[in-house]
């Protein structure tokens, strides 16, 4: 039993030695290409969804999106769910973030420019579709 005890602790209290290595290697990395491949995907959204006309925030962080839905008279969950329903595109309603979330979404370019492109062009089928 203590054996087993030993090689359990072993296991979830130190680091593991894949990561370790990969820890290692991640050192040596420069991300300047992956920050610009992120830097055009968030340009790219964003203008897209500012040519739909919702108001977005540029974000200055993560690879998240928070454009306002409320020009859909939608609730945020409704937006989210006939979205996925409608257009088969994921988002997350903005009350998942809290009570002030409401009236946004919270969307991600952290994808392909060609699955942004078609996520674009879905967005936008679903806003006409509104209207």
């Amino acid at each position: 039993k203590e054996r087993l005890e030993l090689v359990h602790q072993f296991m979830v209290v130190s680091t593991p030695a894949p990561f370790q290595k990969a820890t290692i290697e991640a050192l040596d990395y420069d991300p300047k290409e992956l920050r610009e491949t992120y830097r055009k995907r968030r340009s790219y959204m964003l203008g897209r969804l500012e040519k739909m006309g919702l108001e977005v925030p540029e974000p200055n962080g993560a690879f998240y999106m928070f454009p306002s839905i409320k020009s859909t008279g939608l609730s945020s969950a409704e937006f989210c769910e006939r979205f996925l329903v409608e257009e088969h595109v994921a988002a997350i309603p903005g009350t998942a973030f809290g009570e002030c979330g409401e009236g946004i979404v919270r969307t991600s370019y952290a994808y392909s420019l060609s699955d942004l492109k078609k996520a674009i062009g879905r967005i936008e089928a679903f806003l006409e579709s509104l209207h």
